[in-house]
């Protein structure tokens, strides 16, 4: 007789199954980043600590289908001013690129609403010049949101108090702050400006993520939000192979060739449906390109392949589910690349022997 699931909490379950976070990441243009007090409800729209509007101003926004990911932060005793509300903002650039461009204000309270209407419907930054930041560094936030899911409190706390207390500086800040997805994979963070995902970060992995000192970690990486499921895949293995450098590196990437499912070419998959469809193509061929800051440019081919399913949940106490698991199968460096490359007809006339 087959024992039950213990899903009390997702993230534990999701490690005991053997998930791989990579992949999961949401896919953005922007970040909108927002200093509330808490507490803070399951819907963080319906907190009380909001500033006047931008909970009207935020569903406007999400109606209307603006891309954009939105996080609240924790006011900090020693990067927050009293009657002042931070507000960052990280938005993609046009150009291919590396990190995402920053801007941040720390403004009057009863004026935020109005900023985020500028940032995220358009005109009117001029208003707020006054306001504005200087502040270029590094932040790091961790998802410490209970009332979403248990995990994200109980597992996500402690390591933002760690990170907390041992780091931070002139050019590092620090971040508890609300659910951005993800929570079987808690403790999570999000590294901005890059735009990483990380999961499953525990206290032997701070060092490293801080400071970028030992080899890439692997198993932790769920994603860079500047890119889609198959192609965070590919990313993320080139970023454990080449090393922490690769952040520096310009990268873009495309589908070259979807197989099995419904996969067809140019067939546009968002961030989560290879991994949770029911009908999952079997196989994906990527062409991912970095562009290093010291000229040139790399061209990789690389080979994504489905390497079955397993049990995972998506909230503590749910139901066990199953999910599709990929892995990268071979990675070739195209020095002279076309979308009919030798490596894509092989592959294209059913060629397994590579």
């Amino acid at each position: 007789m087959t024992e039950p699931c213990d899903t009390r909490f997702c993230s534990l379950f999701a490690r005991s199954q053997g998930e791989q976070p990579i992949g999961n990441a949401p896919q953005t243009q922007q970040f909108l980043v927002v200093e509330v007090p808490t507490p803070w409800p399951r819907n963080f729209l319906e907190a009380p600590t909001l500033p006047q509007g931008l909970g009207v101003l935020l569903r406007r926004a999400y109606e209307v289908k603006i891309d954009f990911v939105l996080v609240g932060v924790v006011p900090d005793e020693e990067y927050s001013q009293p009657g002042l509300t931070r507000v960052m903002w990280f938005r993609r650039p046009a150009a291919v690129f590396a990190r995402f461009e920053r801007r941040e204000w720390q403004l009057p309270t009863p004026r935020v609403a109005a900023l985020c209407e500028a940032l995220l419907f358009g005109g009117g930054l001029d208003d707020f010049e006054l306001y504005r930041s200087s502040f270029s560094g590094r932040d790091l936030l961790v998802c410490t949101h209970g009332t979403v899911d248990v995990c994200c409190a109980n597992f996500g706390y402690p390591v933002y108090r760690e990170l907390r207390e041992r780091y931070g500086g002139p050019e590092l800040r620090l971040w508890h702050c609300t659910h951005f997805g993800g929570h079987r994979f808690a403790p999570t963070l999000l590294d901005l400006p890059t735009g990483h995902y990380w999961g499953f970060i525990g206290s032997d992995d701070l060092d490293n993520l801080v400071f970028r000192n030992r080899p890439v970690f692997a198993g932790k990486l769920r994603g860079w939000s500047g890119l889609d499921c198959f192609w965070q895949m590919a990313d993320g293995y080139l970023l454990e192979r080449e090393g922490w450098g690769w952040l520096d590196c310009p990268r873009e990437s495309c589908v070259i060739r979807v197989e099995g499912g419904e996969g067809v070419m140019g067939l546009e998959w968002g961030a989560y449906t290879p991994i949770q469809h029911p009908d999952p193509p079997e196989r994906a061929w990527v062409q991912h390109t970095c562009h290093p800051p010291d000229g040139g440019k790399g061209v990789y081919e690389v080979l994504i392949e489905r390497a079955g399913v397993l049990q995972t949940v998506g909230q503590s106490g749910g139901e066990a589910r199953t999910v599709n698991q990929y892995r990268v199968r071979e990675v070739r460096e195209a020095s002279n690349y076309s979308k009919h490359s030798a490596f894509a007809l092989q592959r294209s006339t059913g060629d397994d022997s590579l």
